[in-house]
């Protein structure tokens, strides 16, 4: 009788023999841990529990093997072999560096889709953007504000657009009436609390926003040139609850090909990177 053998497959683990011709079912890409989350790298398959984790089906199917699969990492780098003949360069042209601004899908659980509309929204109270005066003390007076920002050097306190206006008092430096005027003014409820955290797979990066909830798909709108991140997003009332710019220091990313997805108690932005390579930061 054949001896009985151990798959080395990742996510299998089965026993077979060499000429029972059984099925494999594993896992091509490698197990990742992060901020609580196990998956996988080749089917994005993820959890905060190690049972369910372990019970993930694979996602490749091929022959069983005793060969344990070689480890790599996302630090690991193909090293090109010398091409045989010279390569015809093709010019660098300015398009080269210049992206353009596109969309990036929103869209929501189920969870949030579900679930009813008036008891998504967190009774925050409005502020205005400009002059910071909230909605209750407002009224029909127009909106005062300074269109600069405001400066903390030393004991000074001063508004970029009023520099020859200086205070050493803090209650006087708010007292100070704004040097710009507008009919209305815009209204937006205080932002949440959210805490931000990222990690990368050898193909997307991940920026998680613990504290984004109920974001609804309709609403919020995010987009990005490849090298920018912007985001706004809106609650079933459409009411900005957070919004953020993000400079994209560590490469560049595919806004066409990259997902957003809002949960009821978070928001997790799923961006495919240009070129697979480790970012070394966001």
């Amino acid at each position: 009788m054949a001896a009985r053998l151990k798959c080395r497959n990742f996510g299998c683990d089965q026993e077979f023999t060499e000429d029972d011709g059984q099925e494999c079912r594993y896992h091509s890409g490698e197990p990742f841990f992060h901020d609580a989350y196990k998956g996988w790298t080749c089917c994005q398959q993820k959890s905060t529990d190690f049972t369910t984790f372990l019970s993930f089906k694979g996602c490749k199917t091929g022959f069983h093997s005793s060969v344990e699969p070689k480890a790599k990492t996302l630090s690991q780098k193909t090293v090109p072999k010398p091409p045989t003949t010279t390569p015809t360069v093709q010019p660098i042209t300015a398009q080269d560096d210049v992206f353009e601004w596109k969309p990036v899908l929103v869209r929501e659980t189920k969870s949030v889709a579900d679930f009813p509309a008036d008891k998504t929204v967190e009774k925050r109270p409005k502020v205005c953007r400009k002059c910071g005066r909230a909605e209750a003390s407002i009224g029909t007076t127009e909106c005062v504000y300074h269109s600069g920002k405001c400066i903390f050097h030393e004991t000074l306190k001063y508004w970029t657009c009023c520099p020859h206006k200086k205070f050493t008092d803090f209650d006087d430096f708010e007292a100070f009436t704004g040097c710009q005027s507008d009919p209305k003014h815009e209204m937006s409820v205080i932002e949440a609390k959210v805490r931000e955290d990222w990690f990368q797979t050898s193909d997307s990066i991940h920026i998680v926003l613990y504290g984004v909830k109920c974001a609804r798909s309709d609403n919020s709108k995010v987009k990005s040139n490849g090298k920018q991140l912007e985001v706004d997003f809106r609650n079933a009332e459409n009411d900005s609850i957070y919004a953020k710019t993000w400079t994209l220091n560590g490469g560049s990313v595919r806004p066409e090909e990259s997902v957003v997805v809002c949960e009821r108690t978070k928001a997790e932005i799923r961006l495919r990177k240009r070129i697979q390579k480790q970012w070394i930061q966001l």
